[in-house]
């Protein structure tokens, strides 16, 4: 019975602070765009996502065989981010973003294929 009641006691604490974190005005969300079949080397985009206000942090999957470096570019100003590698990990992250649309730019001196996805954390 006391074993019963403990987890009770748990299972309200854990909902209540969880109930406190995702109703705070200072929440977030994640939107994820993709999954997108690239091919490097071919002077096109390799997929793409919005970041809806600035301070945005993007985490990019990318799926190939080998190493590859991706790099973000912004629709609206042109500029892009230094390519960053996924060193096999899969997994590069991008932080604090201006706002708007990106697309993404994956890049090796091989001929590969892939996919890649983009998930972005966008503050409320």
């Amino acid at each position: 019975m006391v074993k019963r009641f403990m987890s009770v006691l748990i299972l309200s604490a854990v909902l209540s602070i969880a109930s406190m974190i995702f109703s705070s005005p200072v929440s977030a969300e994640w939107t994820k765009f993709g999954l997108y079949t690239f091919k490097t080397n071919d002077g096109r985009w390799d997929g793409q996502m919005y970041v809806k206000s600035n301070g945005g942090n993007v985490v990019v999957r990318v799926a190939t065989p080998r190493t590859v470096n991706v790099r973000l570019c912004s629709a609206n100003t042109g500029n892009c981010t230094s390519y960053k590698s996924n060193n096999q990990s899969g997994i590069i992250s991008y932080y604090n973003l201006i706002g708007g649309k990106y697309y993404g730019d994956v890049s090796s001196p091989y001929n590969l294929e892939g996919t890649i996805g983009f998930s972005v954390y966008n503050k409320k």
